[in-house]
């Protein structure tokens, strides 16, 4: 199976190679007294005999040594997270407020009692509600019971009252509900972000 070679990704891992040589007073010392033909001061003549030398013997076959971290940027990064989860958290607690005035706003809405009430409906002519349970309403029409549930039905014309504003009443909750379901749905984001940071 052929492969690709990326010659930039050679080339930077040779700078590396020969970074970590000039670090290494051991590795200067066996470079300069090696008995070779070439004497390259700059070390990429070792840089090269050592990539040879682990790929034709597997010296480093099954190996990953780890990346060499300082500590100051240990600290730079857990500073980072630590700012970044804060920052988040402080996004969240704000669309949560947001949430909460919405929810106020619903339960200043005027109360909605159906049970009794007749009221056209778009496919099953008049309908009078039976029964009212949270946001369900049961309905009894010539044929059959209906069960829909508030205030979308009222809002989207499946039920149609006689009084203009319970509709107006009901397309103001759908709205302020669509909207706490987007802040809602921010929440979910932002804390699958928060989760990032806290690992």
């Amino acid at each position: 199976m052929a492969q690709t070679f990326k010659l930039a990704a050679y080339y930077s891992m040779c700078d590396e190679l020969v970074e970590m040589i000039e670090a290494s007073p051991e590795m200067v010392a066996i470079d300069m007294t090696r008995d070779t033909v070439w004497k390259d001061p700059s070390h990429h003549v070792l840089a090269y005999d050592l990539i040879y030398c682990f790929g034709v013997y597997s010296l480093i076959s099954g190996m990953r040594p780890p990346i060499p971290r300082g500590k100051a940027a240990e600290q730079k990064q857990k500073a980072y997270r630590q700012r970044m989860a804060e920052s988040l958290s402080q996004e969240l607690e704000a669309l949560q407020d947001q949430i909460d005035a919405l929810q106020l706003a619903i339960d200043a809405l005027p109360n909605l009692d159906l049970t009794g009430l007749s009221m056209n409906t778009r496919a099953f002519g008049t309908a009078t509600i039976t029964l009212q349970e949270g946001q369900y309403i049961w309905c009894q029409s010539q044929t059959q019971e209906h069960r829909f549930a508030l205030p979308d039905c009222i809002t989207n014309g499946f039920l149609i009252p006689d009084d203009p504003s319970m509709i107006d009443r009901c397309k103001r909750e759908t709205a302020l509900n669509k909207q706490i379901g987007e802040l809602e749905r921010q929440q979910r984001a932002k804390n699958t972000e928060l989760q990032k940071y806290q690992e």
